[in-house]
């Protein structure tokens, strides 16, 4: 038999004898390729099987734990526990194994701990003695016996009866030949029997998770489900996973972040809402970066990011002292006092005051441009990149790594803050702020925007940065992209681009003003979305079009948000008032079959123009292109009149309106857009869309819990604290 360790696994184990030709023939086919050691373990398994033991059994449970009989047996004396009598059962992992002849020692691990177990051959049934010889380091076995102590004072089962309740067919590792970190991150369930302080990293974990659930919720919060497959990759700029489903025919992607559908609930009325979550983000894979990982997210309204640096100083020093009793926590040999208030400094302070860069660099991208030249950074293959973006760098490159006792960042510029609210003092900085610790980001927040006509500009301009960063058609990079491309137009499909598989999922022909639906929340098939029985106006049939005039295009970024609204709220929101009272010129006309009107037994994807034909037959009059409506287009002479014409005319069912606010999907963006259908993945037009029917001020926060676990466990690498972190595929199976 195997011999070990008092506290390990086997410390010289037998050699395995040479296996015969019959034995072969007995092993399974992938087990002929395993290490002698595991196809004599599997042998073994075999003749214990054909002895009529059963190796996988279900009918077995202890009744009680090795940390349970320790907490109440382990202050008695010897003579206290003989006088005692006290017999239970137990179920366990054999840990160690020390032979004497015709007695045994064995450690048996269970969940919450180790306990000491005798055999004596003269007092066990001759088949438990029997089993207790074949036993190997790592079955799984059910004990019966009294508890007592040894000379030596150890608390210890003395066994009267063995049962086998799962055998093991791989060997454990040996103890004096520890796991390496590779395999203890690839093979956890490995490292958990093996480890006690993995063990302890995850319960840690669990207890961070229960506190910051009795945190919020104890102030008033839901916590909410929202869902993880989503349309459009919004919420965080992030390089998503993308999907396939099947039954809405089109692509999805898994979450980026939650945001913007924790803020809906937000114009839905909930007040305080927040959702621990897994964010799947298609980017690094390292110590540092995991591609899926844990965050909280919660809001809640009439609130600044301010409030939220208060809330976070009062719940991140309770959860240090709920775990170590202490307002300094020791983190890889450093002490890191989260003793309140936590250090706040703003961004472009910490660029010269933190990072050593000119005081230029917080206004000139010149001089930041020299400085991370100064730094070795190779900016020729970044491409064009605006002040903010070279602050950004330069705050990761000589920044970030410097703050390590808690530190609130603020005032992070507009540019690379797409979802934060405009400073009111400083538009060009937004009223946001990230928490760093231990030379890391923990926690991000700001004040939320809520101002659909902001939002949309926003989500324009990062859809496209993000579509030239992935190499989209329509990118300055792409071959197939026109020179002319506006980059602030929302493009529209070729006539070669496949229609969408629902109304407005990816659609991206309306007008910036035509924000409608990228999918439902939960998501809708094709043939159930905008039915006559949803009582929804979403997808109704397009009952109007908008003439510009001439000397109005081209003023905001060629009738981008700015302008396309401008017309929106006249046309459709204000109850149909004539476009005419705003410009003098121009009158609103209903759509008829010649300016672009969709039918609502018309395919969507028969809708769009041919090249040349954009801004004709469409009822939109662009710059030098402006043309008066179609013949048969009649003129609406008074708002009532209006909104009863496309009461009539419009059905629930039919693709082409936005909800119940009016608004034309089919107001062209600039012909120079229609090769370039991708930018719209990244524009999420139903969040736009209740913005628009208002969000009260709000602040929202999102924290990552995977890197606080690693702070209060003294984890370097963010796989040492997820149970199963993405690694590279293993190449050997044994």
């Amino acid at each position: 038999m195997n011999s070990t360790s008092d506290d390990g696994t086997n410390s010289n184990p037998p050699e395995p004898k040479v296996l015969t030709r019959e034995d072969l023939e007995r092993l399974p086919d992938f087990a002929r390729k395993l290490s002698p050691a595991i196809q004599a373990q599997i042998l073994k398994a075999l003749r214990l099987r054909d002895a009529g033991e059963e190796l996988y059994t279900n009918k077995l449970g202890p009744e009680s734990r090795a940390q349970e009989l320790r907490l109440r047996l382990g202050d008695k004396t010897r003579e206290e526990l003989d006088h005692l009598d006290f017999h239970t059962s137990l179920c366990g992992r054999l840990m160690a194994r020390r032979d004497h002849g015709k007695t045994t020692f064995f450690s048996l691990q269970d969940s919450p701990g180790r306990l000491q177990l005798y055999a004596r051959r003269d007092e066990l049934p001759p088949e438990s003695w029997e089993l207790a010889k074949a036993l190997d380091i790592g079955d799984i076995i059910h004990v019966k016996g009294r508890v007592f102590k040894t000379k030596t004072n150890e608390l210890t089962l003395h066994v009267r009866e063995i049962r086998l309740v799962t055998k093991a067919l791989w060997p454990l590792p040996e103890k004096f030949h520890s796991m390496d970190v590779e395999m203890r991150h690839r093979r956890r369930y490995v490292d958990l029997i093996m480890s006690p302080e993995s063990r302890r990293v995850f319960r840690i974990r669990c207890r961070v998770m229960d506190y910051l659930r009795r945190f919020l919720n104890d102030r008033g919060y839901m916590e909410v489900e929202t869902p993880m497959l989503h349309p459009i990759p919004g919420g965080a700029s992030a390089r998503p996973f993308k999907t396939r489903y099947n039954a809405m025919k089109q692509d999805y992607y898994l979450r980026v972040a939650p945001e913007l559908y924790l803020k809906r609930l937000l114009v839905g009325g909930l007040d305080k809402v927040y959702e621990i979550n897994r964010n799947f983000r298609n980017e690094g894979l390292s110590v540092k970066h995991n591609p899926e990982f844990t965050m909280l997210e919660f809001y809640q309204t009439y609130s600044t990011y301010e409030d939220l640096m208060e809330l976070t100083e009062e719940m991140l020093t309770g959860l240090i002292k709920e775990i170590w009793a202490g307002s300094v926590l020791s983190y890889q040999g450093e002490k890191l006092n989260f003793q309140r208030p936590f250090k706040r400094i703003a961004f472009r302070d910490s660029l010269v005051e933190i990072g050593g860069a000119p005081p230029e660099a917080k206004h000139s991208p010149e001089a930041a441009r020299n400085f991370l030249r100064a730094l070795d950074k190779d900016l020729d293959k970044k491409g064009p990149l605006n002040l903010a973006e070279l602050q950004e760098m330069i705050f990761d490159e000589a920044v970030e790594k410097k703050l390590r006792d808690p530190t609130f960042v603020t005032a992070y510029p507009t540019d690379i803050s797409p979802l934060a609210r405009k400073n009111e003092a400083d538009p060009s900085v937004t009223d946001r702020f990230e928490l760093f610790v231990g030379g890391r980001e923990i926690a991000n927040a700001f004040s939320e925007l809520n101002d659909p006509l902001d939002q949309y500009e926003r989500f324009r301009a990062q859809a496209r940065a993000k579509t030239a960063e992935l190499g989209l058609s329509g990118s300055p990079e792409s071959p197939e992209s026109p020179e002319s491309s506006d980059p602030g137009d929302l493009p529209r499909p070729s006539e070669s681009a496949p229609a969408p598989a629902a109304p407005g999922a990816g659609d991206a022909r309306e007008a910036p003003v035509a924000v409608h639906a990228a999918t439902p929340a939960p998501p809708e098939s094709p043939a159930s979305t905008g039915s006559p029985d949803s009582g929804d106006a979403e997808g109704a049939a397009a009952a109007t079009a908008v003439s510009v005039p001439a000397d109005r295009t081209n003023q905001t970024e060629r009738a981008g948000p700015k302008a396309g609204i401008e017309a929106g709220p006249k046309a459709g929101i204000e109850a149909g008032q004539e476009i005419g009272q705003e410009t003098g010129q121009e009158t609103l006309v209903e759509a008829g079959p010649e300016t672009g009107a969709v039918s609502a037994d018309e395919p969507v994807g028969s809708l769009s123009p041919a090249p040349g034909e954009a801004a004709e037959g469409t009822g939109v009059a662009r710059g030098d292109d402006a043309s008066p409506p179609a013949a048969d287009a009649r003129a609406v002479p008074t708002a009532p009149e209006t909104a009863g014409a496309r009461e009539s005319q419009t059905s629930p069912g039919a693709p082409g309106t936005v909800g119940d606010t009016g608004l034309p999907e089919d107001v062209p963006d600039d012909p120079d857009d229609s090769d370039d259908p991708d930018m719209s993945i990244f524009i999420d037009k139903d969040y736009v869309r209740a913005l628009m029917y208002g969000m009260p001020p709000a602040a929202g926060e999102g924290i990552g819990i995977d890197r606080i676990v690693m702070l209060l466990t003294d984890s370097p690498s963010i796989r040492d604290v997820l149970l199963f972190p993405h690694m590279r595929p293993d190449p050997d199976f044994s």
